[in-house]
């Protein structure tokens, strides 16, 4: 399944989801579907993302990754949020 841009995978590829997390900061990762940039982000920011999406993770919130419809780099669209297991 692609996004409107061909281009731009719907969901980032298993092997770089399951690398080391680099941040000292990070916890887990946010894949945006609109331009495909799969980032690293910290406890407030994945705080932020679960009450937006309406959702709690049960476990360890690094075996999740959230997935976005648009990210800071991107136009504006409305914002959708899901949290996917690894």
């Amino acid at each position: 399944m692609n996004t409107l841009k061909d281009d731009v995978p719907a969901f980032p590829k298993h092997q770089d989801l399951i690398k080391p997390l680099e941040w000292s900061e990070a916890v887990c990762r946010c894949y945006c579907r609109q331009c495909g940039i799969l980032r690293e982000i910290n406890n407030t920011q994945a705080i932020k993302l679960q009450n937006i999406a309406g959702q709690k993770i049960i476990g360890d919130i690094k075996d999740f990754y959230f997935v976005v419809s648009y990210c800071d780099y991107c136009q504006e669209n409305e914002l959708k949020i899901e949290i996917k297991k690894i």
